[in-house]
């Protein structure tokens, strides 16, 4: 067993000075927390903006098969 007298604790806590740490780490932790949701919320946008490039893109392809619109073809297209 290590002996007491090789810890290092503080004499006293300054009640002010540990409210100001507690104060800065909230605010530090509120701000990742903001940089994460806008994070997420651009992820989502860009996901919801290639969902509607897709459905474009399938009307299109849709389109242009039914013009084209061999027999063979007909169960394909819906």
């Amino acid at each position: 067993m290590t002996p007491q007298a090789e810890f290092f604790l503080p004499d006293a806590l300054d009640a002010r000075t540990e409210c100001m740490s507690f104060a800065v780490a909230r605010r530090y932790i509120r701000e990742a927390g903001l940089i994460r949701l806008n994070t997420l919320e651009h992820i989502i946008q860009d996901g919801r903006g290639r969902l509607v490039v897709t459905q474009a893109i399938r009307q299109v392809v849709t389109a242009t098969l039914r013009q084209l619109s061999p027999p063979c073809w007909d169960g394909l297209v819906s």
